[in-house]
């Protein structure tokens, strides 16, 4: 039998995505049957197998050697560095029996051995990284101010959910955006011009710009180059609205300038300034490049409401278990356990505002000892177990005060709580139940807005793809 490979967070290792050569990279954590890691070099990261991964210093002579890209000589910079520090790759093992044989002849349909792994996500670790050193990025922070952090889950935290999946780089200097990344954005820009005085007066939401970031465009040639999206550089943006008319003039000009390229009209040779130099994809890696991030985008939007659910499940199981006629406190602490480790975020919560109260009512949990009428030593062990859980319940109470910002002046953590859950209500009255079933972020966010858009046509793909109902089909001719 095939022993099962096992890699702990912050081994050092080389991880290989198909049609791409293996790449220093560190464990981040493990997700399921997967392992989350981060490249280094690009900061980028992706989800796993096991049998894909392979410790850094044994397997460095074969990996290493030959590499003449840039980009792949910093990540080995960089993870060397990184295992200097530690003193070690992680690997407590003699012999790595999965080394990747030595990499077979590619077809004209993929990149050169020295390509860069695309299969990523946005929540890169940057702790474990040296940074990208041969990309300029300007970070626009959302209302917390700070940028996307990195945590041992997939995708449930509230910070990972302000971010857009559109800007996942190919390459560690090169950003490439869709055509209906750009769509979306002329469209989110119009929700937003609605209503200027509330976007006006919100700070900026987070994403993320790149300098050397492009729109993929095809030449009369058959070649593809890169449409730089910004003129100039860095960007600044006082609020959201400011925000929001940038990215819509850029993507409608950019658009227009992709039909005069393809037309002729317009070449790299006689408009040099509005095209990336070097610009090297080809369809199969543009391509691999959008599959990629539609992937990941779905993946961390299915991993998320599973753990919504999830928090909903545990609310009724721990109820049911703290009943007025009977109780099972034991049964009750290990949902309460499970409901703890939930990575759950400020929306979660106000979706679902009963689950704080449930947990703010166990903080003074005693029973229904009057109806019970238990005898003493079963009244010892009760009294024993309702200590464990208003505890227990307490700890997750704290949770949940450092997952929810509350309003300047809030006097008590409820008070306030209360105070947002209203108020997301009020922004809720627009949507209906699916749209507020699937909701991952706050309802005028630019992250809520371009997730309805994307389910909006997802629904509209399911529809074509849909049998027709042969008795819809008929018709009454009476």
């Amino acid at each position: 039998m095939k022993r099962t490979r096992s890699f702990k967070e912050g081994d050092k290792v080389f991880a290989k995505i198909k049609g791409y050569p293996a790449w220093p990279a560190v464990i981040l954590a493990k997700s399921g049957k997967k392992f989350n890691v981060q490249f280094y070099g690009t900061g980028e990261t992706g989800f796993i197998k096991p049998e894909d991964i392979f410790y850094y210093l044994k397997n460095k002579e074969q990996m290493v050697k030959g590499s003449k890209k840039k980009e792949f000589k910093d990540a080995v910079e960089q993870i060397e560095k990184a295992i200097a520090e530690d003193g070690t790759d992680g690997d407590e093992s003699g012999v790595d029996a999965g080394a990747p044989a030595p990499k077979r002849k590619r077809s004209n349909s993929e990149k050169s051995s020295d390509s860069v792994p695309s299969k990523v996500s946005s929540n890169a670790r940057n702790s474990e990284s040296e940074g990208e050193s041969n990309m300029s990025e300007s970070a626009v922070d959302g209302p917390n101010e700070s940028r996307i952090e990195s945590e041992n889950k997939t995708f449930g935290s509230a910070d990972e959910n302000n971010a857009v999946d559109e800007d996942l780089p190919f390459l560690p200097n090169i950003k490439v955006v869709s055509e209906l990344n750009l769509k979306n954005w002329i469209i989110y820009a119009d929700a937003v011009k609605e209503k200027p005085e509330l976007y006006k007066s919100r700070p900026v939401d987070q994403r993320h710009y790149f300098e050397n970031q492009v729109f993929p465009v095809l030449l009369p040639s058959g070649k593809y180059a890169g449409l730089k999206l910004h003129k100039k550089w860095p960007l600044h943006f006082e609020n959201e609205y400011e925000c929001a008319i940038y990215d819509s003039d850029t993507a409608s000009r950019v658009l227009l300038l992709k039909d005069a390229v393809t037309s002729g009209e317009i070449t790299p040779e006689s408009n040099p300034e509005s095209f990336l130099d070097d610009f090297d994809l080809t369809e199969t890696e543009i391509k691999r490049d959008a599959e990629m991030k539609l992937i990941n985008s779905k993946y961390k939007r299915v991993e998320r409401l599973r753990a919504e659910s999830s928090l909903v499940e545990l609310d009724a199981k721990i109820k049911n278990c703290l009943g007025l006629n009977k109780a099972e406190p034991k049964k009750a602490l290990e949902f309460l356990d499970s409901l703890l480790e939930i990575n759950m975020d400020e929306i979660m919560l106000k979706k679902h505002s009963h689950v704080v109260e449930m947990i703010r009512r166990l903080r003074k949990y005693v029973g229904n000892l009057e109806e019970w009428n238990l005898p003493p030593e079963e009244l010892e062990t009760f009294n024993n177990d309702a200590q464990k859980v208003r505890t227990k319940a307490d700890e997750i109470y704290k949770k949940f005060k450092s997952v929810c910002k509350l309003p300047a002046g809030s006097v008590n953590f409820w008070d306030g709580f209360n105070d947002i859950v209203r108020k997301f209500r009020e922004d809720c009255i627009h949507l209906n139940n699916r749209e507020v079933f699937v909701l991952c972020a706050e309802p005028y966010s630019r992250q809520a807005i371009i997730d309805r858009l994307e389910q909006e046509e997802e629904l509209q793909e399911a529809d074509i793809h849909r049998p027709v109902d042969s008795e819809i089909e008929k018709v009454d001719v009476q």
